[in-house]
């Protein structure tokens, strides 16, 4: 999971419908009962049940929208879970 920030890409945010490259540092390796959520309210702390479950659960509410948009949007969209790598960007990059 990375924030893409234009701080961590050198050439802007300009067009990012490209190949990039990334380097980063691995944060964490999921564990099978271990999930994270892809929206994070409280970044700077561990993620808790508590958070989890109430993002995904305001996240379900969005599923109606995604069909409307002809998105594809499943429970497994919600949550990172394992074997899912969790990275801090260091650069990205063409």
């Amino acid at each position: 999971m990375a924030r893409l920030s234009s701080e961590y890409l050198v050439s802007g945010l300009g067009n990012i419908e490209e190949r990039y490259q990334i380097i980063a540092q691995v944060r964490s390796i999921l564990k099978p009962d271990e999930n994270e959520s892809l929206v994070r309210l409280l970044k700077d702390a561990p993620p808790v049940p508590l958070e989890v479950t109430t993002v995904t659960d305001a996240m379900k509410h969005m599923q109606e929208a995604a069909v409307h948009l002809n998105v594809a949007f499943e429970d497994d969209d919600l949550s990172f879970t394992h074997p899912d790598v969790l990275v801090h960007p260091i650069a990205i990059f063409k």
